[in-house]
């Protein structure tokens, strides 16, 4: 038998009444009658713990199945707030994965345009030095997005002009700017 707060408390009420009843100088009584009277009194104390058992029982359903209702409510609405920042952060993780493509697109047409102006540098300056009318140290060259600046010191117009049509003639060249000047 399962010794339980319940089954305690009936069987001390029992005995208790039991012994109050054989203690009892109800001389009218008979001890059958004392006895049936105190059995009749346990089964109607034990009615009403039974009433009492089952109404605390019935309390303690209700509010553990208010208390299921609200850990469901929170646990919907951290449900609802872990979508809400996974989808912040997808569309933040998108915004920034554009952001980072863009940029490599511009440092890679930065870099390619910085290699054709440094070819187009590298094959006006090989023309001039192979001129036989020029003297390739005494002309500096740099190329921007496509456009030559020659820079330096002739003794000619015509040398000048010829460095300005050599640089003109290379593939690539956009335009030239010819800030050679004339030694004095």
């Amino acid at each position: 038998m399962k010794f339980t707060k319940r089954n305690i408390a009936i069987a001390t009420l029992s005995a208790t009444t039991i012994l109050l009843a054989a203690c009892s100088n109800d001389d009218n009584m008979t001890a059958g009658e004392q006895l049936d009277k105190t059995i009749a009194e346990t089964k109607q104390e034990m009615q009403e713990a039974k009433v009492d058992a089952k109404q605390a029982a019935n309390e303690a359903e209700m509010k553990a199945s208010e208390a299921a209702d609200e850990a469901g409510d929170k646990v919907a609405a951290t449900t609802q707030d872990v979508k809400e920042g996974a989808k912040e952060l997808w569309s933040d993780t998108k915004a920034a994965a554009n952001n980072a493509g863009e940029a490599v697109s511009e440092s890679l047409a930065d870099a390619g345009q910085a290699v054709e102006d440094t070819a187009i540098t590298t094959k006006v300056k090989a023309r001039i030095i192979d001129s036989e009318v020029l003297d390739g140290m005494d002309i500096d060259v740099t190329t921007k997005e496509g456009v030559v600046m020659l820079e330096g010191v002739v003794t000619t117009t015509e040398m000048r002009e010829l460095a300005g049509k050599l640089a003109m003639g290379v593939e690539g060249v956009k335009s030239v700017k010819n800030e050679i000047v004339l030694k004095s």
